[in-house]
């Protein structure tokens, strides 16, 4: 990143340089809301917050990506290595989601709402990013695979996948075993997510025909729908109690894999203190 000969601030006196840094990243991250003050200490400070800040990037409008571009063409291209958290949503035109993608080469979460048939550029461009974890609608992830060559696996590393589906498949059986054809080119997935308020799904040959996976989470409309019809490591959570932010979907806290393993593992042991009696 680029360095800067701007005088020395008081706590450079007296710490190493990696220290230092990390005490402002340190004091960044526990406050966000300080960012801008932060700042004003010296210019090499306000390059290491710019990367935190970076480091995970909303672009909801049309317009919030046209800002991020301008500020983008007055930036080193290496700055964007940092950008390790992307979500391109639905007013974000092809043509911008192109450009943007191509600016972050090192993102490995991924949520990509784009209207990807006006762009044959943008699937190539995802599938070549390290991804382990990824947010996009069905058959765009269809196209992306379908796209590869026989010889390149796309994402190797990637392990949570959420299905969005925008249109409704008539076919419930051909939609789930064409489902499972194309998960079963992902040797390290994990956990995949879906809403079967869009789309009906014969979950036992999802389960049955992926034997890798850990978590399956169903997606369904409202909170009185969530129930305890299905065992192993299916769960159902209900759309109305996801977070709207995109930040707080993907915290510790708001993470729906995180929540997941959480009632698997309160179902665990329910199940061993039921076993005891």
């Amino acid at each position: 990143f680029p360095s800067c000969s701007q005088p020395p601030c008081p706590t450079s006196e007296f710490l190493p340089p990696e220290l230092e840094r990390e005490i402002f990243e340190l004091a960044y991250r526990c406050n966000p809301m300080d960012g801008l003050n932060l700042k004003l200490v010296a210019q090499r400070v306000r390059v290491w917050i710019d990367i935190l800040v970076y480091e995970t990037v909303k672009l909801t409008t049309n317009n919030g990506a046209t800002k991020f571009l301008e500020a983008a063409r007055q930036k080193d291209p290496v700055f964007f290595t940092a950008v390790k958290k992307l979500s391109l949503t639905y007013d974000v035109s092809p043509t911008q989601a192109v450009e943007i993608v191509s600016l972050c080469p090192a993102v490995e979460q991924l949520a990509c709402w784009v209207r990807q048939n006006d762009s044959p550029q943008l699937p190539l461009l995802i599938r070549q990013l390290p991804l382990c974890c990824l947010s996009i609608e069905r058959k765009h992830f269809a196209n992306i695979l379908a796209a590869s060559a026989l010889e390149y696996l796309p994402w190797i590393n990637l392990t949570h996948l959420e299905l969005v589906i925008w249109n409704k498949d008539e076919d419930e059986l051909r939609f789930t075993q064409q489902l499972v054809q194309e998960l079963r080119k992902l040797p390290r997935l994990t956990h995949i997510a879906f809403p079967i308020c869009a789309q009906p799904v014969r979950v036992d040959l999802i389960t049955s025909g992926l034997p890798n996976l850990a978590v399956v989470i169903l997606i369904v409309a409202t909170e009185t729908e969530v129930s305890d019809e299905y065992s192993g490591g299916v769960v159902q959570i209900s759309e109305e109690s996801l977070p709207v932010e995109w930040e707080v979907y993907h915290s510790e806290e708001g993470n729906i894999w995180a929540r997941a393993e959480r009632a698997l593992a309160a179902r665990q042991a329910a199940a061993k203190e039921a076993a005891k009696d």
